[in-house]
């Protein structure tokens, strides 16, 4: 399948019944999109599921990125994704 050029992360079957893989698979999924507010040239455009986890990836996904970024004003410290650019 040609996506022209655009990256994707696949969550294969292997990951049904293996939680660490899941675990490790949604942590590099959230890294993969938001590392650098999504600026990189690398980052992933979309995640390619397996259909029978789509709903429990999807949850996870949810969960982890709620927990792990804090969107807010980038000169507060508590603050770990915020806007690139200078606001002044």
């Amino acid at each position: 399948m040609d996506v022209g050029g655009l990256n994707f992360a696949y969550i294969g079957a292997s990951c049904i019944d293996n939680q660490e893989l899941l675990e490790r698979a949604v942590d590099k999924c959230m890294w993969g999109k938001f590392y650098n507010s999504g600026q990189s040239r690398s980052s992933i455009e979309g995640i390619l599921v397996h259909h029978t986890m789509v709903n429990r990836f999807t949850n996870m996904l949810s969960e982890k990125v709620n927990e792990t970024l804090f969107l807010d004003d980038p000169m507060k410290d508590e603050t770990n994704y915020g806007v690139i650019n200078d606001p002044t």
